[in-house]
């Protein structure tokens, strides 16, 4: 089993396994299920799998079969640490339009790099083609809003089985960087009401963190991997020395010369303020290859 550590005087695994493009919900997935029924056996054999094999962690977005079956899940094996990420595709508008359309992200990331106005970023490979979508006007910004009632069923729904929440999950870290830190100061406060702890995603590095210090969260998620940080790995690794709350990996095992289990632990065994990992699988035989690899080096 991989080991666990203890935020706020709870268990938080090490390991965790994200329901990924395998679900057959995301945008960029490849699987089209043609019922649901098919959809749950197959994310119920892949999280099977990765508990055979010593995972305890998994992260859960709202769609309704997959929270029915690991909410299931979690009845048989109690043990297991379920982390919800009640946002995707939900709870968030910009007026009466939700903020989660294509269009709306793209713009979004236009407006990102049209506030940060610094040439070096066009390297970042977010800001490819941003020319051609037009950026959020400040007013826009400002009337952007989260749903309150709609958030705070979504949390009723996951704290059943769930003892962590993300927050602060809307693309490239809008809200932080859009100056709107006050949503995610709310969702905090509404995350501790259901009795879960706070976690707060800052898919854009450093940018992101600098902003994030009057949040209240029990640790953070960061899109990091060997090759990939904002503004630069190097600038991220040396920014998180200084951070004194744990932090996950997302997107950790990405690498452009392919997946390599052995060279991503050896990089983050380095950096000891990373005390956990989420680990992407598209299926049950990929769970197999991947945790057994990762509990032998663990």
């Amino acid at each position: 089993m991989f080991p666990f550590i203890k935020i706020e005087n709870k268990n938080y695994p090490s390991i965790i396994m994200g329901e990924d493009n395998f679900s057959g919900w995301f945008s960029s997935c490849k699987i089209v299920y043609k019922t649901e029924e098919e959809r749950a056996n197959a994310y119920l054999k892949t999280i099977t799998t990765a508990y055979q094999y010593g995972v305890r962690g998994f992260s859960m977005s709202p769609h309704p079969t997959l929270i029915n079956v690991l909410k299931d899940f979690k009845k048989e094996h109690p043990e297991i640490v379920c982390i919800a990420n009640p946002h995707f595709n939900k709870n968030y508008y910009v007026g009466n339009e939700s903020l989660w359309t294509s269009d709306n992200l793209k713009r979004l990331t236009a407006t990102i790099f049209q506030k940060l106005k610094n040439p070096d970023d066009k390297k970042i490979f977010w800001f490819n083609e941003v020319e051609k979508y037009v950026p959020f006007t400040d007013e826009e910004i400002n009337n952007i809003r989260l749903d309150e009632k709609e958030y705070s069923q979504n949390l009723e729904d996951f704290s059943e089985f769930c003892d962590f929440s993300l927050v602060g999950n809307i693309h490239r870290s809008t809200l932080l960087l859009l100056g709107r830190k006050d949503l995610i100061i709310k969702e905090s406060e509404l995350v501790r009401k259901t009795k879960m702890i706070p976690i707060l995603i800052c898919e854009a590095g450093v940018w992101a963190l600098e902003k994030a210090k009057e949040i209240d969260c029990a640790g953070y998620w960061i899109y990091m991997n060997e090759e990939f940080g904002i503004p630069n790995i190097n600038e991220l690794v040396n920014y998180i020395k200084t951070i004194n709350k744990p932090i996950t990996a997302y997107k950790a095992f990405t690498r452009s010369d392919g997946f390599n289990v052995e060279k991503t632990v050896e990089f983050f065994e380095k950096i000891k303020e990373i005390k956990s990992l989420v680990v992407g699988v598209e299926n049950s035989l990929q769970a197999e290859n991947t945790f057994s690899r990762l509990n032998k080096i663990f």
